[in-house]
């Protein structure tokens, strides 16, 4: 099904660049906006038809009329929505003062298009006591006496632009006083952009008939018009309605008269039929033109198409002229992600089409290509339409767009229609249906929301429902299948929802499911919504059983002891069809099911939804585990149809990028959420074990791993393989853990240095504190943690303070209740003996650590004096010799005691070996680099990278191996 438009906004955007591009025929505010010549009327039972030329000249357009007896306007396209229904406004409309037969002038509060012209906020409708309105400034002395002719409508006599409910003299009030109700009254309803004007209890002057009646306009401006590009106005919403209470004596006993005029007088009709208590007339506008085919809708393929599954392209032509026409039509697909390649061709010719026909034409098989992995791979279908003395150009090119996926909405064309209901709370359901066969499996929607100014509820419900064995209505005393709050309730705007898990909804093959929209709180009613039509309407549905071609039910569920009451249609009117702006997300949902000749198997879809094991965010080094992945079957059959499928599980270390472990399994029968009778549609794969690796390291005892598991259904191609690859594959990263280790990250020394940075007076009392953190993957208990302080002045390198104290517990990062994996360890005051340099190494000496490098950690104090004379800067100097055989010696320089790091690199990022891992004091060190790994192994040739850190220090050489 095409893109979902909302007609205001696009109705609004045509018609601008109508009004703009046609500035000749179309002036705003008053000009002529359409030709006329010879004018004939020709009323009919009930209604009446009138052109703006001959029939059997060149017809441009024409005003209809139709009342509550008749089965609609007499045209099939568009579909509109049904008659009003009387609306009293003697409580809240404005009242008319006594006066004479003078009309009064109402200035308007929107615009208004009749009969090709414009009338906006600048211009006046004068409300005559007398039954009727009119759009001329020479109506306002106002005018008793309907008019004599036969017709009655048109004459060129003043006043023009006419519409009468019921022309006659009538008294408007038989008193001076002010307080009596029987005036006429006026009101503006500006959600509905409705102008509304009753005329209560008037008394007929020449008898004493009392009458209560409504003229009601639809204002709003262009939004209210369709056009077709140069064609035009094609129709207008601008709707007029005259509505029927009561009569105390009949409606015809003062030979009243009931029509419409243009502004010159020249066209109009008038209304021949009865007109009795209930009688609901409405007026319109509609263009036609003589020679007119247009291509109107694409039934298939829709908005999302399958990768690899043939579809049996499906456009839908009609004549909107008035002849037999003989034309053809093409359909052409391009790629639009392969410079909109040509990819699909095909020409039907040489059949006729009656006026108000349509023609669904089925096209040969296309076969959509491959998801892309990234950007969504997207056509463009084009449908157009060869007639060569075709009036209207502008609609015989349909292009609409679809995507290769694998979700789509259950949706149609949304467009605005005129009437309004009440959404109950949290009892009444509102609700749409849509086509489907075999069943969907959804997993949200959407609802939008309109202006709701009585509005009492906190959110709106979206609730899925089941048909009735499949196909119709919703089972009685049945209860929906999944439901879920709107996030949120945001007015003039969609609604999402996204039920907790996707939901299968079983139907029949033809079948449809429901969606229907209710309050989520108890209380009175909810507030008025406004209603929806459709435009296009869907075509007519098998399990439809409404009134009208809409798609909508309402009921009321078993909720809270309520009995159960299903009605088709609308929610206001009990012969409506409104559909509710509700739409359904599914995935891999057909309907129509592709037939033969094309691809008409069920698409296939495994995924795999979550990994089991390993399930937390750390694993222990050296500890096996079993991968588990869960797999569901979310396809429309059960799985697989031959031999086997497959399961991976994928190891990646993140630092390297390098794959270290890949394992795979055979699994087969699983079912689908469509068929309780066969196999669950959910299981559980295992793969070979895989032992974690950890890693001793100064600065990060970590290694941080990405999992991947997937499932793989056959093999890549249209044959037994997944449609929807997108959700085969779920990632996680853990991070594997020692199994013991614990270290001192941090000295901090109280008070602060006497002289910064780091040089305290000779007897200054020092608190030590070491911060110990737990880098292993089990909690420890009864830590030892030694302080030593060494006297390094110089000639010395004595022991001056020793201290041990115990950390009695200390919880490791992964518990899930969060407990803290490090301490403070605070220790004994020192007072120092002398301003000499001193080092403090504070360091863990837990029996069972797995890495003794991160244990400990040293800080220096009065290194200043020394250390700055010595003027030696942090620097890796010299590797010698480079290029080397056997061996090289690497030379750095520290200018005060901390912990350093000199690795070496292969040319890709991968560790060779380390070459010096700790605390290290000032001066000038060297190392020798024998050219072997970490397990002593002699290493390739080749050029290697020596990397020192060192603090906030870091540099690197290159060295070459021959």
């Amino acid at each position: 099904m095409s893109k979902k438009l909302f007609a205001v906004a696009l109705i609004l955007g045509f018609a601008t660049l109508v009004f703009a591009a046609n500035a000749d025929q179309y002036v705003d505010g008053g000009g002529m906006a359409l030709p006329t010549s010879d004018v004939e009327t020709a009323p009919v039972d009930g209604g009446g038809v009138s052109w703006f030329s001959a029939p059997k000249a060149e017809p441009n357009g024409w005003y209809w009329m139709y009342d509550n007896d008749e089965s609609g306007p007499p045209f099939d396209q568009p579909t509109v929505a049904g008659l009003p229904s009387f609306y009293d406004i003697t409580g809240s409309g404005s009242k008319l003062a006594p006066y004479n037969d003078d009309a009064f002038a109402y200035q308007l509060p929107d615009s208004f298009w009749y009969y090709g012209y414009w009338y906006d906020m600048e211009d006046y409708l004068y409300i005559s006591p007398d039954g009727w309105v009119s759009l001329d400034p020479n109506a306002l002395p106002g005018k008793a006496t309907a008019p004599t002719e036969s017709p009655p409508f048109p004459v060129p006599d003043v006043p023009n632009a006419v519409m009468a409910a019921l022309w006659q003299d009538m008294n408007p009030t038989q008193t001076p006083d002010p307080t009596d109700d029987n005036r006429v009254y006026y009101w503006y309803d500006g959600l509905q952009e409705r102008l509304i004007i009753q005329w209560y209890n008037t008394e007929g002057h020449a008898n004493t008939n009392t009458y209560n009646f409504e003229v009601s306009l639809i204002l709003g401006g262009q939004s209210k018009l369709m056009t077709m590009g140069a064609c035009g106005v094609v129709f207008s919403y601008h709707f007029i309605h005259f509505l029927y209470q009561s009569s105390s004596d009949g409606w015809d006993a003062d030979n009243g008269k009931t029509g419409i005029e243009s502004e010159t007088g020249q066209h109009g009709i008038y209304y021949d039929g009865l007109i009795n208590n209930g009688r609901r007339i409405r007026s319109g506008y509609k263009r036609i033109f003589k020679h007119d085919v247009q291509a109107y809708v694409y039934l298939s393929p829709g908005e999302t198409v399958l990768r690899w599954t043939e579809i049996e392209p499906q456009v839908v032509v009609r004549n909107i002229g008035e002849e037999v026409e003989h034309f053809a039509v093409t359909v052409d697909i391009y790629d639009e992600n392969n410079d909109d390649e040509l990819v699909y061709h095909q020409i039907v010719s040489g059949f006729d089409l009656m006026p108000g026909a349509m023609d669904t034409l089925v096209l040969p098989c296309w076969v959509p290509g491959e998801l892309f992995p990234v950007d969504t791979h997207r056509y463009r279908k084009v449908a157009f339409t060869y007639l060569d003395r075709d009036e209207c150009f502008h609609n015989d090119t349909l292009v609409v767009n679809s995507i290769v996926g694998c979700d789509g909405a259950l949706s149609y064309h949304w467009n605005f229609a005129d009437g309004y209901g009440y959404i109950g709370a949290y009892s009444w359901r509102l609700s749409t249906t849509y086509a489907m066969e075999g069943g969907a499996l959804v997993t949200g929607g959407r609802i939008w929301l309109y202006e709701c100014p009585e509005a009492n509820y906190t959110y709106s419900r979206l609730e899925l429902w089941e048909a009735n064995l499949g196909c119709g209505a919703v089972a009685n005393g049945s209860y929906h299948t999944a439901w879920k709050n709107c996030d949120t309730r945001v007015a003039q705007a969609w609604n999402e929802v996204i039920f907790d898990q996707p939901a299968w909804v079983t139907t029949g093959t033809p079948g449809n499911i429901w969606a229907s929209h209710t309050s989520a709180n108890y209380g009175t009613w909810a507030g008025r919504l406004q209603d929806i039509g459709l435009d296009p309407w869907p075509d007519p549905m098998t399990c439809y059983l409404g009134p009208g071609p809409g798609r909508s039910g309402k009921w009321r569920a078993p909720d809270h002891g309520a009995s159960f009451q299903f009605s088709w249609g609308g929610w206001y009117y009990p012969t409506g069809y409104w559909s509710w702006p509700i739409e359904l997300y599914t995935h891999l949902a057909f309907s129509p099911l592709p037939a033969p000749p094309c691809y008409y198997d069920d698409p296939h879809d495994l995924k795999c939804y979550e990994m089991k094991q390993p399930v937390e965010d750390y694993v222990e080094a050296g500890i096996l585990i079993t991968p588990e992945l869960a797999i569901a079957n979310i396809g429309r059959q059960a799985e697989p149809d031959a031999d086997f499928y497959s399961i991976e599980f994928i190891v990646v270390e993140k630092e390297t990028s390098d794959t270290i472990f890949h394992e795979s399994s055979l699994m087969s029968d699983i079912g689908w959420p469509g068929d309780p009778t066969d196999d669950p549609d959910t299981t559980y794969g295992t793969t070979a074990p895989w032992t974690p690796e950890g890693l001793c390291d100064a600065i990060s005892p970590f290694v941080d791993y990405e999992l991947i598991g997937l499932v793989l259904l056959g093999e890549v191609g249209p044959d037994d393989s997944d449609h929807c690859p997108y959700n085969d594959t779920i990632r996680r990263d853990v991070t594997c853990l020692l199994s013991h280790d614990v270290g001192v990250t941090d000295i901090v020394l109280d008070p602060e240095p006497d002289i910064p940075p780091d040089f305290y007076y000779e007897f200054s009392v020092i608190t030590i504190t070491a911060t110990v953190e737990n880098f292993g993957y089990h909690m420890e208990h009864d830590i030892p943690v030694r302080c030593e302080i060494t006297d390094k002045g110089p000639g010395a390198d004595t022991l001056v303070y020793n201290n041990i104290q115990l950390v009695s517990s200390l919880d490791w990062r992964g518990n899930p209740l969060d407990n803290p994996y490090t301490t403070e360890v605070e220790f004994p005051p020192w007072t120092t003996p002398s301003e000499n340099r001193f080092d403090i190494e504070c360091r863990t000496e837990m029996v069972n650590d797995d890495c003794p490098d991160d244990d400990f950690e040293v800080k220096p104090i009065n290194t200043g004096i020394e250390e700055i004379a010595a003027g030696l800067p942090f620097a890796l100097e010299a590797i010698t010799p480079n290029p080397f055989v056997n061996s090289t010696t690497v030379s750095f320089a520290l200018p005060y005691t901390t912990n350093v790091s000199l690795k070496v690199y292969d040319i890709t990022g991968k560790l060779v070996t380390t070459l010096v891992s700790g605390n290290q004091t000032p001066g000038r060190h060297s190392v020798v680099w024998n050219g072997t790994d970490d397990a002593g192994r002699s290493v390739a040739q080749g050029i290697y990278l020596v990397r020192m850190d060192a603090k906030d220090f870091s540099a690197t050489k290159k060295v070459v191996l021959y």
